[in-house]
């Protein structure tokens, strides 16, 4: 009969029915299950900002256990109170503007992966003013979107599942939690996995296709799976769930295709 499954705000804690389930061994969920997600949402947060400006943010690092060839690592931000303004078409990177000082905290972990390529973090309070200074916010929290060869449906997945696996990371609904794509990509038909997945809002789509800026409360940047998350890691050779099943990775397929109506047997 069909499982119901609902995608909880938080991953169990341990000794939960998910992290000691009856077919997801310990190695598993130490690895590519719920205990690694507990592990990183419990990672201390890396502040961005200087105490004090109007914007504040952190970051959140983990590393994964590396059964891939490149290097096992990724992280998740959290911002409060940001303008995004999107490239232009196929314009480079999204430009994501704090009202703060960028922190100077001796030994800071350096939110490095990917962001070159994806965002540009850019701590500057005037230019903030003139985005966003007396304008609405957008007061739901919003997960940014990037689409990494956007046409290809494996690639579109990584990104499904790591936007999924930071929702719970971070105590997010993600049935409550918009969405929005600032990469400057046109629209493609996979786009309606993350629309399903997660809260659309025609109000942001026509903000990213006039390219203007995004005023938001609350900004989530996910995990970007291309380097060693769980999507692309659990089809390694080395997987320790192939014998058991990734009942974490199940627990996600479950919450998309209840999300599109879609009812399997088990």
């Amino acid at each position: 009969r069909p499982r119901t499954v609902k995608m909880e705000a938080a991953a169990p804690a341990p000794g939960g029915h998910r992290m000691a389930g009856p077919w997801e061994d310990p190695l598993c969920a130490k690895h590519l299950g719920w205990e690694f997600v507990y592990n990183w949402k419990n990672r201390p947060d890396t502040p961005l900002c200087e105490p004090h400006g109007t914007s504040s943010g952190f970051s959140k690092s983990n590393k994964y256990w590396k059964w891939l060839d490149h290097q096992s690592h990724d992280t998740v931000f959290d911002l409060q109170n940001v303008a995004v303004q999107p490239p232009a078409m196929d314009g480079g990177p999204a430009k994501i503007v704090l009202s703060c000082l960028e922190h100077k905290a001796q030994g800071a972990e350096v939110p490095h992966v990917l962001l070159p390529q994806i965002a540009q973090l850019d701590y500057d309070p005037k230019t903030y003013q003139q985005m966003c200074g007396g304008k609405a916010q957008f007061q739901h929290p919003v997960m940014l979107m990037w689409r990494f060869d956007f046409p290809n449906v494996y690639h579109g997945l990584e990104g499904l599942m790591g936007a999924l696996q930071t929702a719970l990371i971070y105590e997010l609904r993600p049935a409550e939690t918009h969405m929005a794509f600032v990469d400057g990509q046109r629209a493609h038909k996979y786009d309606v996995l993350f629309e399903t997945a997660f809260a659309p809002s025609g109000e942001l789509a026509a903000l990213t296709r006039a390219r203007r800026p995004l005023c938001l409360r609350k900004a989530i940047l996910p995990a970007s799976s291309r380097t060693g998350s769980l999507w692309p890691t659990s089809f390694s050779p080395q997987n320790p769930c192939r014998g058991s099943g990734a009942d974490f990775l199940a627990h996600l397929v479950d919450y998309v295709a209840e999300r599109f109506a879609i009812h399997t047997l088990h």
